[in-house]
C-alpha cells in the first residue's frame, strides 16, 4: 500500500476471509483507523506491518479474529482507542499463534476482553491508562497466559510532588486470570521506573521507594 492510502481508515472488513498472508501499512501515515473486523477470519495472515508514526489512532472491535498464522504484530505509540461494541472489544480473538502482545502506552479506552480465546499467548504487558486490574477485564480465556506486565503511572500529591508508582490491584487480582479462564497465569511483573527502582508491593497496592 502507497502512501496515499485512503485518509481515514480501511473500511469494515476490508480484508475479511482473505488468503493475504502479508499487509505492509508502513507507509501509510495518514492512515487514521483500521474499522472493525478488518482482518477477520484471515487465517493464511502471518504479519502485519503497521506505520511506526502517523495517525493512526483508532483499532475497530473484532479487528483480528480467527488470524490462526499471526505469530507476532507490533502496536504504535499512536494508537490511543480500541473500540468495542456491546461492552466488548475482541481485538485479538482467536490469534492461536501469538504468544506475546504488547499494548502501548498510548491507548487510553480500557474496553472489556481485548484479547479473548488467544490459546498460545503467553505475556501480555498491559499500558500505563490501566491503573487497575479487576476480574473479567481485559483478557479472557487465554488458557497459556503465564504473565502480565503491570502499568506504571504517576500522579502528584498534597506537596506537588510527582509520584511513579505501578497500578492498584484489586484485593482478588490474584485470582482474575484463574477466574476468567487463564488457567496456567503465573505472576505479574513490574515494570521499573525510570531509575530502573522497582515497585514495593503491600496489601495489593505498588509503591515506589515505600512512599505512595
Amino acid at each position: 500500500f502507497g502512501s496515499s492510502m485512503v485518509e481515514y481508515g480501511l473500511g469494515k472488513g476490508a480484508f475479511y476471509g482473505s488468503s493475504i498472508e502479508v499487509v505492509d501499512l508502513s507507509s501509510c501515515v495518514d492512515l487514521v483507523e483500521l474499522q472493525e473486523s478488518t482482518f477477520n477470519n484471515c487465517k493464511m495472515l502471518k504479519e502485519v506491518i503497521l506505520p511506526e508514526q502517523g495517525k493512526l489512532s483508532t483499532l475497530g472491535h473484532n479487528l483480528f479474529v480467527n488470524c490462526d498464522s499471526l505469530s507476532e504484530i507490533s502496536l504504535p505509540n499512536t494508537i490511543t482507542t480500541l473500540k468495542e461494541r456491546d461492552s466488548f472489544c475482541n481485538t485479538f480473538l482467536n490469534c492461536n499463534a501469538l504468544e506475546e502482545i504488547v499494548l502501548p502506552d498510548s491507548i487510553v479506552s480500557s474496553p472489556r476482553y481485548i484479547i479473548k480465546q488467544c490459546a498460545n499467548i503467553r505475556k501480555v504487558t498491559l499500558p500505563k491508562f490501566f491503573t487497575s486490574i479487576n476480574a473479567y477485564d481485559y483478557i479472557m480465556d487465554c488458557k497459556n497466559l503465564e504473565e502480565v506486565v503491570l502499568p506504571l503511572f504517576s500522579y502528584t500529591n498534597n506537596n506537588n510532588e510527582d509520584i511513579v508508582v505501578n497500578t492498584t490491584l484489586n484485593r482478588r487480582a490474584p485470582y482474575c486470570f484463574i477466574e476468567t479462564k487463564c488457567t496456567n497465569f503465573a505472576k505479574y511483573t513490574l515494570r521499573l521506573d525510570d531509575n530502573n527502582k522497582i515497585m514495593i508491593e503491600e496489601n495489593g497496592i505498588l509503591y515506589k521507594n515505600g512512599v505512595l
